[in-house]
Order: structure tokens, then C-alpha cells, then sequence
């Protein structure tokens, strides 16, 4: 068994994908005494010579290519290697985007045709989600995201402070529910004493599941500014951290905390990230965070406006009166589920299976495709006057809720 492995190190615009791409050359080792592995990486201007590198080794008997990078166009690769079509599998990865990637995924339903052809998603709600995307269902795999090596160093024990420290760290954002976190932080605080919620992250208005529901990034910032400041210092913020340093930050805190119902949780790094540090993860029960066993989940909900939101009352219960940390579990967690050798074995028992013939994407994905299309890029921006769009906004998001 030979794979290609592609990387596209240009035109990031997803702050997780370098850090996938980074933990992925640990499943690369671990993979080597089963699969030969060739990693390609590259940038638009030297595309046309990986393509010849490419096809190299397809004729040296490649026999996989597996697209990594969140910001690949897999369909140049398709028209490019059209002649290897009957020789190559195809791994094609959805990092949650295919609600987004809609014009990739268009042009996928024509050059996709006819390969032999694997999806991979990261939790059990994305992939109940691009189900009804596209028509073949079993080719549809979970393979959850690795971790890098600063989180998988042994963790020391934390030292008594005698306060209960709290972490969110990702972006801050309306769809992140970071806002009202913070306001429940805040009244959690009036009834438990000793405790502080510790944010790190970037203050931005990138999209609101698309219903043109945004506002401007100094709004945000002004609004999030005035909350701190309500907070009396029990909440601080520390701005945007790397990810080695917060390797560090993390096993520094007990709680890990996340109230998310944005469109793309399909997976949650930060929260792998937290449990390999020892850091007990509070959920909301949305999307790829309700694959989390060894987390506590508050539970989600639909509202009359069209927004997703937690119950807040039971997140400020469970801020008082957090559950028991347990180390072991979280280890064994770790271990088993998002540790490189357990990605590789589950990588490589997903490469040993049969691949299905890519057949293209189902009437759903169209009807998805026309309020996209029509409304340039907000979907659901009809959703409080028409039933239509109401019905497939919940079709959608119904296994990241339910």
C-alpha cells in the first residue's frame, strides 16, 4: 500500500489547519511500517511541478492520495490526473466546510464522478450532516484530529491555588457564544466564590451560520471590552496565544469551557487539546463536542429566532459545582481516540476498506445550493419568512443539535 499525502502551505484562512497538518506527521510515522507514505507540500506557483512529482509516483505504484490541507481545490488535481482514474483512491477530508465550499463541491458533483473515492470527517454529527450532501453514504468516514507533541509531554500536577481557574481559548465570536458565557461567567461568580475565567483568542464577526446576523469587529471588540470590564477582574483576557505556548496554558487550568453552536463545530482541537492537558472540558452539547465522552455536555437548543443557544441556567449550575476531574479518564481518553497511533491505526484500517465510486451530491445539496447561490453566500437569510428555508436550515444543522 502506497499513499501520497498533499498539503497546500499557501492561503490559510483556517487558524486549525496548520496545526492539523503539523500533528499529521506523527500519523505519518506511526503509518510508515505499514503504508509507504510521500508527503507533498506546496504553494500555487510550484503546482504544476508537484503534479508532475505526482504523477511520478502514481507510475511508481501510488495507489492512494489523500488531500490534507482545509484549502485544497481537489477538483484541479481531478482534471489534472484524469488518466489515473482507475488506478487511484481518493481520501478526501471535510473539515465542516462543505456547507461553505459549496461552489468546490458543485464542481465535485461533475469531476468526481467515477472515483474511487473516501470522505473523511472528524465526528459522528458531521457525518450524519454530509449525508445529505451526497449520494454515496458509505463512503463516508470518521477519523478524528490528532495532537502535536507539546500535548502529549507528560502533565505535572497543577499547583493549589485555591481558585478554580476556568479557560476558553478559540475565536470570540457571536457564533461561539463567548458573550453570553461571559455574562454567565459573571453571575456564576456572585455565587461561587474563587473562581476566574481566563480567555485567549482574537475578537472577530466571521460568520453567523450565513443569516446576514454579523456585526463589525470594533462593535464586537467594544462589546467584549464592557463585559471584562463588568466582570469586576474575575474574567481576564490574554489575547491570541501560539499553540506551543498554550500547550502550557492549558495544563495550568482545571476547566476547559465552550458553550459553541457555530455552523462548523465539527470537531473541536481546543478541546482535545484541554483534555490531553488535563484540563476537564464544559460543553455545549453541539455538533463534533458531543462526541467527547469524558466532557460535560449542556445541552442546546433552537430558538424562535432562528439562533442556537445553551441552557444558560444549567452552565452557571455546573460552574458552581463543576464535576470531579479525572486524570485517568482523560488519559485513556487521549490514548485511545486522539493520540498519532490510535489516528493511524484508525487511518489505516479506513485505507484497507473497499472505496465506493463517487455517484455526486444529492437533490438536498441543490436546493442547499440555490439559497447559497441566490443570496450570495447567506442561505438562511429568508429563514423568518419562508418555510422552505426554515426546513432546510434545521435539515442541516438537525444532527449538530438533536
Amino acid at each position: 500500500m502506497k499513499m501520497i499525502v498533499i498539503s497546500k502551505t499557501d492561503d490559510r484562512y483556517w487558524g486549525s489547519c496548520d496545526e492539523i497538518e503539523l500533528a499529521f506527521d506523527g500519523v505519518i510515522d506511526q503509518l510508515r511500517s505499514k503504508v509507504t507514505i510521500e508527503h507533498i507540500k506546496y504553494t500555487e506557483d510550484v503546482l504544476d511541478q508537484k503534479i508532475i512529482e505526482i504523477m511520478n509516483l502514481i507510475d511508481k505504484g501510488y495507489d492512494s492520495i489523500y488531500f490534507l490541507s482545509h484549502n485544497i481545490n481537489f477538483n484541479t488535481f481531478l482534471k489534472k490526473l484524469s488518466n489515473y482514474r482507475d488506478v487511484l483512491n481518493l481520501l478526501i477530508p471535510v473539515y465542516g466546510d462543505m456547507t461553505i465550499q459549496v461552489n468546490r463541491w458543485t464542481d465535485a458533483h461533475h469531476n468526481l464522478k467515477g472515483w474511487k473515492t473516501k470522505i473523511i470527517v472528524a465526528s459522528i454529527a458531521s457525518k450524519k450532516q454530509i449525508e445529505k450532501f451526497v449520494q454515496n453514504k458509505k463512503s463516508i468516514y470518521i477519523l478524528k484530529h490528532s495532537l502535536t507533541n507539546p500535548y502529549l509531554k507528560p502533565v505535572k500536577e497543577k499547583e493549589d491555588t485555591g481558585i478554580t481557574k476556568y479557560i476558553y481559548a478559540g475565536r470570540i465570536s457571536l457564533g461561539k457564544n463567548v458573550f453570553a458565557l461571559m455574562d454567565d461567567f459573571i453571575t456564576a461568580s456572585k455565587i461561587k466564590n474563587n473562581i476566574e475565567l481566563n480567555i485567549y483568542g482574537s475578537v472577530d464577526s466571521i460568520g453567523y451560520r450565513f443569516i446576514n446576523y454579523s456585526r463589525i469587529d470594533h462593535i464586537l471588540l467594544e462589546e467584549f471590552n464592557h463585559i471584562l470590564k463588568l466582570s469586576g477582574g474575575v474574567i481576564k483576557y490574554h489575547g491570541q496565544k501560539s499553540s506551543k505556548e498554550m500547550s502550557s496554558i492549558y495544563k495550568d487550568h482545571d476547566y476547559f469551557i465552550s458553550m459553541s453552536t457555530y455552523q462548523d463545530e465539527d470537531y473541536g482541537l481546543a478541546v482535545a487539546q484541554s483534555i490531553a492537558s488535563n484540563c476537564y472540558p464544559i460543553l455545549s452539547k453541539w455538533g463534533g463536542y458531543r462526541d467527547f465522552d469524558c466532557a460535560t455536555h449542556i445541552e442546546t437548543k433552537l430558538m424562535s429566532n432562528f439562533h442556537f443557544t445553551y441552557n444558560r441556567k444549567r452552565l452557571i449550575q455546573t460552574i458552581c459545582n463543576p464535576p470531579p476531574i479525572n486524570k485517568e479518564e482523560m488519559l485513556e481518553y487521549s490514548i485511545q481516540n486522539i493520540y498519532p497511533d490510535a489516528i493511524a491505526i484508525n487511518l489505516f484500517n479506513i485505507l484497507e476498506k473497499e472505496s465506493e465510486v463517487y455517484s455526486g451530491q444529492t437533490s438536498f445539496f441543490w436546493k442547499y445550493r440555490n439559497f447559497y447561490k441566490k443570496n450570495s453566500g447567506q442561505p438562511y437569510i429568508n429563514i423568518k419568512n419562508s418555510l422552505e428555508v426554515e426546513s432546510v436550515y434545521k435539515s442541516v444543522y438537525h444532527s449538530y443539535y438533536e
